[in-house]
């Protein structure tokens, strides 16, 4: 790893950005500091400790759990983002009865079943008036 990146996290540690690189770079430099400050003999896991509790290995370990959990929680907002039912009104659909139908039933499945829209299609299709239904809507 670089020393100047390494150098760069430490600042941005003490700084209190924990924007500053995601967490496995954060966990990289504590890695790779923690490499270097091992003492002959020393189990890899001590120097880790030694330098996680000095200021500077603190804020940095600090970091890296911020910078975790905010990758967390934009993964958790993609996926709530990504088709799951939301309270909303449905987006007016514009095709034949029968697709409005289907869209309509699809919407309804995937707020009972806590599913996507897609999910909640595939499974209204699977029932036998579903099939009926995507039928009438492929014909036109």
């Amino acid at each position: 790893m670089d020393e100047h990146f390494v150098e760069n996290l430490r600042k941005a540690a003490r700084a209190g950005m924990p924007d500053y690189a995601d967490a496995a770079a954060w966990a990289a430099g504590l890695d790779h500091i923690a490499r270097k400050a091992q003492r002959p003999g020393e189990p890899f896991e001590s120097a880790y400790l030694r330098i996680a509790e000095a200021p500077d290995g603190a804020a940095m370990y600090r970091a890296m759990q911020q910078a975790a959990d905010s990758e967390m929680a934009g993964i958790a907002k993609r996926r709530s983002a990504a088709g799951r039912p939301a309270d909303r009104t449905p987006v007016e659909i514009v095709g034949d009865a029968a697709e409005t139908e289907l869209a309509k039933r699809a919407e309804q499945r995937a707020r009972l079943d806590g599913c996507s829209f897609e999910q909640g299609y595939t499974k209204i299709v699977a029932e036998p008036e579903g099939a009926e239904l995507f039928k009438a809507a492929m014909a036109r």
